[in-house]
């Protein structure tokens, strides 16, 4: 999958996605019904966007990247290191974010890719020796990234004021590897906006927002699956369902959640999104459906590593084995709730815990470990059990190498 935007080394930037091979992308937004529905051209990748300044910009917006170095051996956050259930807990050492702004959600591809943003248009990149300053030039909240390489990152945000986001609201920020453009995104209908997204492969990406909407693309354009209809009120009464449905479109179920937060996968047919104080929706390939047990209910984080190993948590935590859904009962510390959660191998996991706390599951015992600041920490990521990251407020990114 070559990058959606202009290509590294590419001349001087067109108003232009450029799709080389097909992809599918899901989005999902807050509305009750999924449906398919064919974009128009501007939505649809390959095809020239308005090039007007009020919807795109021309220029390649590119921040001059900063170091941002770990800080000196006196710096570790915690000294004891130690073996416990088999598992080395180490040190989390602070690294220096250059930055006083919130940071809303890490990820990334690998240990030399990792990505954190935040408010006020904040993104980090860590190269595998540093972190460098690639925000890009707009000072929107940035809550969600994924990507399928360097070339081709999208980002989720909140589009900042009410005329910011009548022009761009519903698009998606885009980093090419040498800047930033707004590209168009998925048509999120009935007034719902893009809240999370996460993809299997560069040709399998889904999005999810308000409303209850989810839309896949599919490597030709943004195809709605399920949600609430383009209009509400007046016009969802007279106006039959039938009639906004195109082919392929799925009809919403009962007690469909009315705002999706967070999507996460392991393939493009294993896809879960969460509602917060609603029912959390699995898709299998072949249509969505409501899991309706009350014990799954208001979940907001889920990570794992295969459709066998599945964390769930908003206070309390749930696992999935493959065949059964598990409430677990963590010990981590016994005062505070579980938030995001990391899964680097089958049964076993990280977890944010309380405010500050973070918690590790080796698949038998709890263990608590010192992360050593009092700030919020919000989302977790790693590359392997010996290499994980967590940030939160006040620019706060924490390492654990497990030495």
């Amino acid at each position: 999958m070559l990058p959606i935007g202009r290509p590294r080394n590419e001349g001087p930037r067109e108003s232009r996605l450029v799709v080389k091979t097909t992809a599918s992308i899901w989005v999902a937004c807050g509305i009750w019904w999924i449906f398919y529905v064919t974009c128009s051209p501007a939505c649809r990748l390959g095809n020239p966007l308005p090039a007007t300044n009020n919807y795109m910009e021309s220029k390649t917006a590119h921040r001059v990247a900063t170091e941002l170095t770990a800080p000196a051996e006196s710096n570790e956050i915690s000294s004891n290191a130690k073996e416990t259930h088999g598992v080395m807990i180490g040190q989390w050492q602070r690294v220096a974010s250059g930055t006083e702004k919130a940071l809303n959600r890490i990820w990334g591809r690998s240990s030399n890719d990792v990505w954190a943003v935040g408010s006020s248009g904040t993104a980090l990149h860590y190269d595998g020796n540093r972190w460098n300053d690639v925000s890009p030039p707009w000072g929107v909240n940035l809550y969600d990234i994924w990507g399928d390489s360097e070339y081709n990152v999208f980002v989720v945000h909140d589009a900042g004021s009410p005329t910011f986001y009548e022009v761009r609201g519903r698009e998606l920020l885009h980093f090419d590897g040498a800047g930033w453009s707004f590209v168009a995104g998925p048509p999120m209908m009935g007034g719902g906006s893009p809240t999370a997204i996460w993809g299997a492969s560069g040709d399998a990406i889904f999005v999810v927002g308000g409303n209850g909407i989810i839309y896949r693309y599919d490597g030709v354009a943004w195809r709605k699956m399920i949600g609430w209809p383009p209009e509400r009120g007046l016009m969802a009464i007279v106006v039959p369902y039938a009639l906004y449905a195109s082919v392929g479109e799925q009809h919403t179920p009962s007690r469909w959640p009315t705002n999706l937060v967070a999507v996460w996968g392991s393939s493009e047919s294993d896809v879960y999104a969460t509602a917060g104080p609603g029912n959390m929706v699995h898709y299998d390939g072949k249509k969505w459906s409501v899991m309706e047990s009350p014990e799954l209910r208001g979940k907001v984080h889920i990570n794992g590593t295969s459709r066998d190993n599945i964390f769930v948590t908003d206070g309390g935590v749930m696992h999935f084995d493959g065949k059964k859904w598990t409430t677990m009962k963590p010990d981590c510390p016994p005062c505070c709730g579980l938030g995001a959660v990391w899964s680097g191998a089958p049964g076993k996991a990280f977890f944010l815990s309380g405010s500050s706390r973070i918690c590790y599951y080796d698949g038998a015992k709890w263990t608590k470990m010192e992360s050593g600041t009092k700030e919020r920490l919000t989302s977790m990521w790693g590359a392997s059990e010996s290499d994980v990251w967590a940030v939160g407020a006040h620019g706060t990114i924490l390492h654990y190498t497990g030495k």
